[in-house]
C-alpha cells in the first residue's frame, strides 16, 4: 500500500504498478536505472505491503521505465521527472536498431500528440493510456511485421544493399549548464544511445557528443525537449570522411573551457570550437 496519496510520486508509482499489472504475458516492464530498488518496491506493492514514497531519494529521478514486447524491434522508453504529471510531461524515447528513422519518427509523433491531447482534456494516468492504447499495440504491429518480413525473406532470399552507417557529431552552447537535472539526463541518453562526448558546466555551458547519426538526432531532439537559456544548436552533421568514430563510448564534465578546447585537439577537431570563437581569450576561463 502506496503512502503520502497526494504527492506525484504516488501519482507517478501507482500508475505504474497499474501499467505492471496490466501487461499481457509476452509485454515487458523495466528500468534502466536502480532497477533493483524498483523492482522490490513493486514487488512490495504486488503482496499489499506498505511503501512510504517520501522516503525516496530525489536521486532516483527523472524516472525511467522500459516498456516492450519479447523480441519485438523497438520498445519505449519513458522519462518522468519529479514534478509529473501536475507539472511536466512525459519524455518519450522509441528505441530499437533494427526499426527505419520513419517508423521511429512515426512512433514518437503518435505518442507527443497523444501525450498533449490527454493533458488538455485533464485525464489521468497518461503514460499508463498512451502506452496501453497506442505504443504497445504499435510495436505490436511492428513485431508482427518484422515476423512475416523474416518467413518472406527465408521463403524468398534475395540480395540487399547494404549501407554503412554515417557517423554525426553535435555541439551545443547555452548561457550556463547548473542543473543536476540536465546533467544526469545527459549522462543517461548518452549511454543509452551509445555516444561519447562531454558537457562543460557551469558559464558558459557546452555539450558535444559523436556517435551514429540516428542516435545523434535523437540526443539533439532530447536536449532541445528541455528548458534552456540561451541554447544554441551549433552544428549537427556528419563527421569528415577523413575522420572516424571513437572506439571508447564514454561521457566527461568539464569545468573549464580549456578542457574543452584541449578535449576537441586531441581529437583533431579544434577548428569546430575555433571557428565559433571558443576557446578564445574571450571565453577561455582559468
Amino acid at each position: 500500500m502506496l503512502q503520502t496519496p497526494s504527492s506525484n510520486i504516488f501519482v507517478q508509482i501507482q500508475e505504474i504498478h497499474v501499467l505492471r499489472c496490466s501487461l499481457l504475458p509476452d509485454e515487458t516492464l523495466s528500468f534502466p536505472a536502480d532497477s533493483e530498488l524498483w523492482n522490490d518496491i513493486f514487488d512490495r506493492l504486488d503482496v499489499g505491503e506498505d511503501v512510504a514514497v517520501d522516503d525516496l531519494s530525489e536521486s532516483l529521478w527523472p524516472l525511467r521505465i522500459a516498456v516492450g514486447i519479447q523480441d519485438a524491434p523497438m520498445h519505449v522508453e519513458i522519462e518522468l521527472s519529479r514534478s509529473y504529471p501536475h507539472d511536466e510531461l512525459p519524455i518519450v524515447m522509441i528505441r530499437g536498431a533494427a526499426i527505419s528513422r520513419e517508423i521511429h519518427n512515426e512512433a514518437k509523433a503518435m505518442a507527443e500528440q497523444q501525450i498533449t491531447q490527454l493533458k488538455e482534456a485533464g485525464e489521468e494516468m497518461i503514460v499508463y493510456q498512451v502506452l496501453s492504447a497506442h505504443l504497445l499495440p504499435f510495436a505490436r504491429q511492428q513485431s508482427d511485421q518484422a515476423r512475416r518480413d523474416h518467413i518472406s525473406s527465408v521463403e524468398h532470399p534475395r540480395s540487399q544493399p547494404s549501407h554503412a552507417p554515417v557517423a554525426f557529431h553535435a555541439l551545443f552552447t547555452s548561457h550556463h549548464l547548473i542543473s543536476t537535472k540536465k546533467r544526469r539526463s545527459l549522462q543517461q541518453w548518452s549511454s543509452s544511445l551509445h555516444l561519447m562526448g562531454f558537457a562543460k558546466v557551469g558559464y558558459p555551458g557546452l555539450i558535444y557528443c559523436e556517435g551514429l547519426q540516428d542516435d545523434v538526432e535523437e540526443f539533439v531532439a532530447n536536449v532541445k525537449s528541455m528548458q534552456w537559456l540561451a541554447l544554441h544548436n551549433r552544428f549537427m552533421e556528419a563527421l569528415p570522411p577523413s575522420d572516424h568514430l571513437q572506439s571508447r563510448r564514454e561521457w566527461l564534465e568539464m569545468e573549464k573551457i580549456a578542457e574543452a578546447v584541449q578535449y576537441m585537439k586531441a581529437l583533431g577537431r579544434h577548428s569546430f570550437v575555433a571557428d565559433m570563437g571558443i576557446g578564445s581569450t574571450s571565453t577561455t576561463d582559468s
